[in-house]
């Protein structure tokens, strides 16, 4: 069971309280897959419950200053790069991409925050 609930990851990327938590690798899987921040937040907002798989503790988080780690949710989501839909299962446009997502509560209230996206296997 996730530790954080998606309506709440959602509601925070609606208004605009989010960030990268380790902005340097997920910028180069955005890059690589040549996505802009709003596809990107597109994307995340389509998340389901389904696509969760596990929490990870005391993920290493780099591009946040008021914390070194945090526990994260991973979603597997198998992506159709041509058509820009979810699939069940992987096709010959289909990428499988791992994210680990977290809600950090600060001073200023929470914070939404992507931990690492890349695509499965790398």
């Amino acid at each position: 069971m996730a530790i954080y609930h998606l309506k709440d990851f959602k509601n925070l990327l609606t208004s605009d309280n989010w960030s990268y938590f380790n902005r340097r690798r997920s910028i180069a899987t955005l890059d690589k897959l040549d996505w802009s921040d709003d596809y990107f937040l597109t994307f995340l907002n389509g998340l389901v419950e389904e696509d969760f798989q596990k929490t990870v503790t005391n993920c290493k988080i780099e591009d946040y200053p008021f914390a070194e780690y945090v526990d994260a949710d991973q979603y597997e989501i198998h992506w159709d790069v041509d058509e820009h839909v979810r699939r069940q299962s992987i096709t010959g446009s289909t990428l499988s991409l791992s994210l680990k997502i977290a809600i950090i509560t600060n001073d200023h209230g929470q914070i939404a925050g992507i931990v690492t996206i890349h695509t499965s296997g790398t």
